[in-house]
């Protein structure tokens, strides 16, 4: 019995759990952990997005069953309902926990290490919210200008041999600050989110696709950031 619960807290000390607990100090340096860009958190100019829904027409199951990767998109734009829901599956906020409001996705020890930004093109019928590129405030589901202006061809140039992301409405960046022990729970966080994006764009009749292949220094110069991109997600109409 001695031996068999030595086993088990082995376990444990190597490998923690995924949890939706408040972020926690893993880090080599604890002087390092950081959660969301303070350069766009607080911002008075920052746009509200409308409140997500909670239920929808589309099951879980048919959603899972339905999904494929969209390597084509129309010319329509999303407007910023979809984008609001879309934002919220990948990062928000859901219900509240044991110890506090849980997000949408686990987080390894509860660190929650990604920053999310989206480039955009023109949103169906909004004024508010123009072509440009937005640091979103998962917390406060609110979205911050970085650069003003459609960057769609300059993300582009950064992965030449994805003509689609150029077309795509929207493109969802994650990105993280990579290294210590902790790195590869990065990438674990990474799937969740995008498994998330993939899901609910499916239920909302858009298509989108993961994108691991582009010049890194050249999207994070686009994003002005000091983070490393991960992924790219296209979202659109199809």
């Amino acid at each position: 019995m001695k031996n068999a619960c030595l086993l088990v807290l082995c376990f444990f000390m190597h490998f923690p759990l995924l949890s939706c607990s408040p972020l926690t100090n893993n880090s080599d340096d604890p002087s390092q952990v950081k959660n969301l860009d303070n350069l766009y958190l607080n911002n008075e100019k920052a746009i509200t997005l409308v409140q997500p829904e909670y239920k929808g027409t589309v099951s879980v199951e048919e959603a899972i069953a339905n999904r494929i990767s969209q390597r084509r998109f129309s010319e329509d734009p999303i407007n910023t309902r979809e984008l609001s829901q879309i934002l919220w599956a990948a990062y928000g906020v859901g219900i509240d926990g044991v110890t506090s409001a849980t997000r949408t996705v686990p987080s390894a020890a509860g660190r929650y290490p990604l920053e999310i930004f989206i480039i955009t093109g023109e949103l169906e019928e909004d004024i508010s919210l123009s072509a440009g590129i937005y640091y979103f405030d998962s917390l406060n589901h609110q979205l911050s200008l970085v650069s003003k202006g459609d960057q769609r061809q300059a993300m582009a140039q950064a992965a030449p041999q994805y003509d689609f992301i150029r077309q795509a409405p929207v493109s969802i960046v994650l990105a993280a600050e990579i290294g210590g022990r902790s790195e590869r729970f990065v990438y674990m966080d990474v799937g969740h989110v995008t498994q998330n994006v993939h899901l609910q764009a499916e239920a909302l009749g858009l298509g989108s696709v993961a994108v691991g292949g582009f010049k890194a220094d050249m999207l994070r110069a686009l994003l002005k950031t000091k983070f490393e991109p991960l992924i790219i997600i296209p979202v659109g109409n199809i």
